[in-house]
């Protein structure tokens, strides 16, 4: 019978004998092994590497031992980082880790690929959509999220368990509580505005916005390196395109169809704020010039001769509440 102090000295004896015989054991294939082939190259052709073990029973029931358990997942936890060694010292195993986490970094890089050149295929805004508010409010943010999450599952949960996983700032709290995921939405638009630049939905978007607020170049430029906006000399260049865009249409509209000129001023539901240097100015009105096009039944309006009584006839009838409805 064993003393205390043998018993102390040996730990777990079952789990030391359990571990022994696991190493003998192992200790005899790989004598046996080393005869015939590597361990390597044992592993590379049970596992798919040749052609002809790939409906093998004895191969099958490898793999499965394999993939079937955690043995995978314990075989790379261990080749990226091996444990420490016994207490006799020395250094510690690098193992594959350099391998491994190339591996890694490679695997990742193409499903990332993948996934962006996926969402970019439905990330594309032409010019006269930017006109289009049906079209518009299904590229908000909250929209442009539920595409990420859909077409780029992988590198969103990336992003989102970083976030999760930041460390707790402190200091005062910031007076707007941040968006949940418009900071996803960001990175990943970016990101595939800078693989395909003509991917450029949300840019645009937030470029015309911009410069609705008198944003400059100073400010659009460095945003544009950055994959946020589109650059300052493309908002230019768009503003006179639509200008000379317009103007075309409307000139041989006004010959051959009738029109109203309207020049009125305007009252704004948000106030403009702009600054340069340290003045800031607020308008919350201004002027507008606009061309409607009518249709051709509005043709009596151009009869001189009929215009005011006609438009007698139409006062009376909108004091007598029998005016038309308007049609355009």
């Amino acid at each position: 019978m064993r003393s205390g102090s043998d018993a102390g000295s040996s730990g777990h004896p079952a789990r030391a004998a359990s571990e022994e015989t696991l190493g003998k054991m192992c200790e005899q294939v790989l004598e046996h092994m080393h005869e015939f082939i590597s361990l390597g190259e044992l592993v590379v052709a049970v596992c798919y590497g040749e052609p002809s073990l790939r409906k093998v029973s004895l191969a099958i029931d490898a793999r499965n031992s394999l993939y079937s358990t955690n043995n995978l997942q314990q075989l790379l936890e261990l080749s990226y980082e091996p444990p420490r060694p016994p207490s006799g010292g020395g250094v510690r195993p690098v193992g594959g880790s350099k391998i491994i986490r190339k591996f890694v970094f490679e695997t990742a890089q193409k499903v990332f690929s993948a996934e962006l050149a996926d969402f970019s295929e439905d990330y594309e805004l032409d010019n006269k959509q930017l006109a289009n508010m049906d079209y518009i409010s299904t590229i908000a943010a909250t929209a442009l999220h539920r595409k990420i999450e859909l077409k780029c599952p992988e590198l969103y949960a990336t992003f989102e368990d970083e976030d999760e996983d930041a460390p707790i700032t402190f200091g005062p709290k910031p007076p707007i509580e941040p968006h949940p995921h418009f900071d996803i939405v960001f990175q990943v638009t970016s990101m595939a505005y800078r693989l395909h630049p003509h991917r450029n939905v949300l840019q645009k978007v937030l470029t015309i916005y911009a410069h609705a607020k008198h944003t400059g170049k100073a400010v659009l430029d460095p945003l544009q390196q950055a994959g946020i906006t589109m650059s300052y000399s493309w908002v230019r260049k768009q503003i006179g395109d639509l200008s000379n865009t317009i103007g075309k249409e409307t000139i041989p509209a006004a010959h051959t169809k009738p029109i109203v000129l309207v020049h009125d001023n305007l009252k704004l539901k948000q106030a403009v704020v702009s600054q340069r240097g340290n003045n800031q100015t607020v308008s919350d009105n201004g002027t507008a010039s606009t061309v409607l096009i009518l249709p051709d039944n509005a043709r009596v309006f151009e009869d001189p001769d009929n215009f005011v009584p006609l438009r007698r006839a139409l006062k009376a009838k909108r004091i007598a509440g029998t005016a038309p409805e308007l049609c355009y």
